[in-house]
């Protein structure tokens, strides 16, 4: 898995060395659904939400 960011004036920032992070965030979702309590704090998801909207 590999991330590419782009912000501000074109600047972008790859990210290559991420390969683990697929099967974790299939493993945190799973859990989700079987729990439904998110891994993430609900303030961080609040300001995620809060930057879309802006």
């Amino acid at each position: 898995f590999a991330l590419s960011i782009s912000y501000g004036d074109k600047k972008i920032i790859n990210v290559n060395d991420m390969p683990d992070f697929f099967p974790r965030f299939v493993d945190a979702m799973l859990g989700f659904f079987d729990t439904k309590k998110s891994v993430i704090p609900k303030e961080q998801t609040l300001e995620v939400a809060a930057l879309v909207e802006a």
